[in-house]
């Protein structure tokens, strides 16, 4: 049985890069209030065989699974810095924080399962690799696959309807001219838009 394991990495500091766009879409594209907030992070994706998927997460499978990631999280010195950034892990529907051990925990701040959100992940064609350092093995299960890409989340002020949810995620996604578009160069990425909670796994 094939699952699905998230790791979500945020900056602990300020993120440049989100910032910049924050203000690009408020002001160059025309935004201005519509848009409250903005986030940026970098969402991996592991497609994991071995272990049940309708398992409980209290199950010894899922704990060695989950046990393997954080340790994985805690040893490694390429994919992440803990000292800069922070990370969550999901697998089904439990969810930690990273380096800190398994103890339940909201996957992100803001969480990806809240309504209130709504998402742009934006990935390259060539994407398709697990980190260099990650086993192969994790606890119970075999990495079999990897995606990895970033992943904006916006908050609109007012209550838009879903249509106009969807109309306000387009006008920031594809760059077309230097009114329309900005974040996604259509000729070596892809993109996905998700209204409200974010699901895992997110690429099928």
């Amino acid at each position: 049985m094939t699952i699905a394991a998230q790791i979500l990495i945020a900056r602990k500091a300020a993120d440049p890069t989100a910032l910049t766009a924050r203000d690009a879409i408020r002001t160059l594209l025309g935004y201005g209030d519509r848009l409250a907030d903005l986030h940026r992070r970098d969402l991996l994706e592991l497609h994991l065989d071995g272990i049940d998927s309708g398992l409980p997460a209290s199950n010894e499978a899922w704990d060695s699974v989950a046990n393997a990631i954080e340790s994985y999280l805690e040893s490694t010195v390429s994919f992440w810095n803990p000292n800069r950034e922070r990370a969550w892990v999901r697998i089904g529907v439990k969810s930690w924080e990273g380096g800190r051990g398994t103890t339940m925990r909201p996957f992100g701040e803001p969480p990806l399962d809240e309504a209130g959100f709504d998402h742009l992940l934006v990935w390259s064609r060539d994407s398709g690799s697990p980190p260099p350092d990650l086993p192969a093995e994790l606890g119970a299960a075999r990495v079999i696959g990897a995606e990895r890409g970033e992943l904006y989340t916006f908050a609109w002020s007012g209550e838009p309807d879903e249509r106009a949810r969807m109309g306000l995620l387009e006008g920031v996604a594809v760059a077309q001219s230097r009114g329309r578009g900005l974040l996604v160069q259509p000729h070596y990425q892809n993109h996905r838009f998700i209204l409200g909670a974010v699901p895992n796994p997110i690429w099928e």
